[in-house]
């Protein structure tokens, strides 16, 4: 059975089984629904849509010539699905209310809560979303009831599935997938396997790749099972597994999935699989630097073709990659103009992502500033979308941990509860029952002092922490401002001392008379004071590095601010720096600290990253800062530089902050993230 079939007579088969029960004892009746609905789903097998449409045409003049409503209903709900297909969502929505109106007025809730689903799912093709989570929340919701069918609440769980992970709610996606999963018979493998290949999605885009690895395993598990033909499944699903396969680098095994696909694929093409195929196949062989093998992807041959949109932009933004690396402008404009065309029907962050960041690197390397920080701000803002799924997505995989552990300790406790009431029973044997309360008694006080033991050493433990963890900032906080004081004695012992000292000489220099001179002692003595001026100048910028007189005089952003113009006046790298936020007041050894660490990151920078541009980036939201130290680099070996003394005190001034660092380097830059709880930092 073709799954476009497949999907239809899932939709209808309730309906069916409606009319068939109205008219049990209609033998005529019951002959010409079974001819006509056997036509309609010759025509929907073959993918005749218009044929279709002319029988359910005739399903309701048979509806109407009988007085019979139901049947009505059915043909409506029909039409509305064909229309679906079609594409012609307005229609579709049109015969759907139509249909929901009849079978409200026969009370027939399992239908309404599929139609009304139904109804959800075309206002969610359409990009309704508040209205398709309206209709699902409220008009759908309230049919649902004990006597609901497993069908009905099956094909409702997926489609709140399928809206909430177009919004990003990833958590309340996969709750209600589980609800799926809960509902189905142990031996329906397809509808078994189905949903975990749902989850595995879910959980790839919120990059938890091993359990999306686990599910995509039981999924294939369930298809191996069952009976129908699901080659197109399993291809799928095969595509899904490769793609987790290759973010996590196994690359031997990302080779054996595609040529799995492309096995399944020569007994029947799938145009959307095969490109699919083809970008996969041209990510493995980028990442594994084997140019040669990487297919051509030719763009123009596949746009007659029915590619979902979702597939192209993947397509062309592989493309843009390869143009941008190769400097193929004029290929890198013709497929940008195609991904901004596609890129308002993209729902997966990951790739409009991706898309921003290449936009970005495409103007600022065709000298189009104002564009490339216009793409660059929209990356960061995808950047922060994304990283908001996954704090949610976290939020919800620990509060299903906290449920499970609460739920095995309910279990516990019935078991102490049954126990209690065993006990109970003996009671009927006097010396049974002493004994067995003496010795629980026992058991009781023996762990109830263990327990107090236990509570104790822990408190003690935490105290001893505690007091260890205060010592090291006392320490940490010593060695700062002693590392402070003393760069301030030098900085003034080389403004107060070596600076006058050149001035002197400078003086004592220009003092000499210039007529007794001669050409070549002339040359000379001028540049002499040219060397002695640019050593007097060297001389301060050290000073002034050392003890940088803007962080006394000006808070901590006008210092970074400052500090970035000077570093883009004396270097060739460009630093950007931004600053997000409501004013941030800190402590003046505080500021100290996070200057430090921004002026060591920044000089780490210039002597190894052979970077042309940095970005310096402070965001302040509510009690928490962001700090952010990106350059377009060649990277390092972190486990290389992990030792380096500039790291090192990076990481000590981190601690004394109490604050997190992360850092990210490939052969494309370096990032630096450092994330500060302003609560954390007043304790410190």
């Amino acid at each position: 059975m073709k799954p476009i079939l497949l999907y239809i007579c899932s939709l209808l088969f309730p309906y069916i089984c409606t009319i068939s029960a109205q008219h049990n004892n209609d033998i005529d009746t019951s002959s010409v629904k079974k001819r006509l609905t056997y036509q309609l789903h010759e025509s929907l097998n073959q993918t005749n849509f218009e044929n279709a449409l002319k029988i359910t045409d005739s399903l309701v003049d048979y509806g109407i010539q009988n007085n019979d409503s139901l049947f009505i209903g059915y043909a409506y709900s029909a039409k509305a699905t064909i229309y679906r297909f079609k594409q012609d969502l307005s229609t579709a929505k049109i015969h759907l209310k139509k249909s929901i109106k009849i079978y409200k007025k026969y009370r027939r809730y399992s239908y309404l809560v599929e139609l009304n689903t139904q109804l959800a799912n075309t206002l969610r093709a359409e990009g309704k979303l508040d209205s398709c989570f309206y209709v699902l929340n409220t008009k759908t919701q309230q049919h649902i009831s004990d006597s609901t069918s497993k069908s009905s609440l099956r094909y409702f769980y997926n489609a709140k599935e399928v809206a909430y992970s177009n919004i990003g709610r990833i958590d309340s996606a996969v709750y209600y997938i589980f609800k799926r999963i809960a509902i189905v018979d142990t031996n329906d493998y397809y509808r078994l396997g189905t949903p975990h290949s749902t989850l595995a999605r879910n959980f790839y885009k919120v990059n938890d790749l091993q359990k999306a690895l686990i599910h995509t395993d039981k999924a294939l598990d369930y298809f191996a099972k069952t009976s129908y033909n699901v080659d197109r499944t399993i291809c799928q699903t095969y595509i899904l597994k490769a793609s987790i396969l290759l973010k996590l680098k196994r690359y031997k095994e990302v080779e054996s999935y595609i040529s799995k696909t492309q096995g399944l694929l020569k007994k029947k093409d799938v145009p959307r699989y095969r490109i699919q195929i083809e970008i996969l196949s041209a990510k493995l062989y980028w990442e594994t630097k084997q140019f040669e093998k990487i297919p051509s992807l030719n763009t123009n041959q596949i746009e007659n073709e029915e590619i979902p949109n979702h597939t192209l932009f993947d397509l062309y933004l592989t493309k843009l990659t390869q143009d941008i690396t190769f400097k193929n402008w004029k290929e890198a404009d013709i497929h940008l103009k195609k991904l901004n065309i596609l890129i308002a029907t993209i729902s997966d962050l990951h790739l409009k992502q991706s898309f921003y960041k290449l936009s970005s690197i495409y103007w600022v390397e065709t000298r189009d500033f104002k564009k490339g920080y216009e793409a660059q701000h929209k990356y960061l803002e995808t950047k922060e979308k994304i990283t908001t799924q996954q704090q949610t997505y976290m939020a919800y995989d620990l509060d299903q941990k906290y449920q499970v552990t609460k739920k095995n300790k309910e279990i516990i406790q019935q078991n102490l509860t049954i126990q209690k009431q065993e006990n109970q029973l003996l009671k009927t044997e006097k010396h049974q029952t002493y004994l067995t309360l003496s010795i629980v008694s026992a058991i009781l006080g023996f762990f109830s002092l263990l327990f107090i033991y236990q509570q104790r050493q822990k408190i003690k433990n935490n105290e001893i922490l505690v007091l260890q963890r205060q010592q090291e900032i006392v320490k940490l906080e010593s060695l700062i401002n002693g590392e402070e004081k003393e760069r301030n004695r030098i900085a003034q012992d080389l403004h107060d001392g070596l600076n006058g000292d050149l001035a002197v000489i400078k003086y004592k220099i220009t003092s000499l008379p210039s007529f007794t001179l001669n050409d070549t002692e002339k040359t000379i003595h001028k540049e002499t004071i040219e060397m002695l001026d640019n050593t007097v100048e060297q001389v301060r910028r050290i000073s002034h590095n050392l003890s940088p007189a803007s962080l006394q005089n000006f808070d901590l952003i006008e210092a970074i601010q400052q500090f970035c113009n000077t570093t883009n006046n004396t270097n060739p790298l460009h630093i950007n720096f931004q600053y997000f936020g409501n004013q941030l007041i800190l402590e003046k050894e505080k500021e100290t600290a996070i200057y430090r660490i921004i002026q060591e990151l920044v000089h780490n920078i210039i002597k190894h990253a052979n970077a042309s541009e940095a970005l310096v980036q402070i965001n302040k939201h509510d009690d928490f800062v962001n700090i952010i130290i990106e350059d377009n680099g060649n990277g390092f070996d972190l486990s290389a530089k992990s030792n380096g003394i500039g790291l090192q005190n990076v990481r000590s001034r981190i601690n004394f902050l109490n604050a997190n660092l992360d850092i990210v380097s490939n052969q494309n830059g370096s990032t630096f993230t450092i994330v500060l709880d302003l609560n954390k930092i007043y304790k410190a």
